[in-house]
């Protein structure tokens, strides 16, 4: 299930010399596998980066379960970055990795939001919601 796979995508980023940390709130709810596929992705796409790109020491994926709403945050102690000109610099040269996960959360009816500055460390806070999933997978 997504559990292991988080869990084991964070296992991997041990062996890079990681500290990682993994939490778990609320009542586990089994999502479609579309969506559990595009969580996981969406989560390997963020420790990938951070992996490349932050210089981090730590890192936590925290899993909420709220009645409605799956929260999925992933913080990291890195470098930060400008992220507005992350932005438009990926535009310009065709890496579509934050754009690329903004709008596969989106496709599923979600959102995600970036937090982070230069020396800040960087959380990225996707959302989705539960009961829509359910309903689409029951008719």
């Amino acid at each position: 299930g997504l559990n292991h796979a988080l869990r084991q995508s964070l296992e991997d980023l041990k062996s890079d010399g990681l500290i990682c940390k993994f939490n778990e709130e609320g009542i586990r709810t089994r999502l479609s596998s579309s969506v559990e596929i595009a969580v996981y992705r969406l989560v390997q796409e963020a420790l990938n980066n951070i992996r490349k790109h932050a210089k981090a020491t730590k890192v936590t994926l925290r899993l909420q379960f709220r009645e409605d709403i799956l929260l999925v945050e992933i913080h990291d102690n890195g470098k930060g970055f400008d992220l507005s000109q992350t932005l438009d610099s990926a535009i310009a040269v065709g890496h579509m990795g934050l754009l690329g996960m903004k709008q596969r959360a989106e496709m599923l009816g979600g959102d995600i939001k970036i937090k982070t500055g230069a020396g800040a460390g960087t959380t990225l806070i996707l959302s989705l919601p539960i009961q829509l999933q359910q309903q689409e997978e029951e008719g």
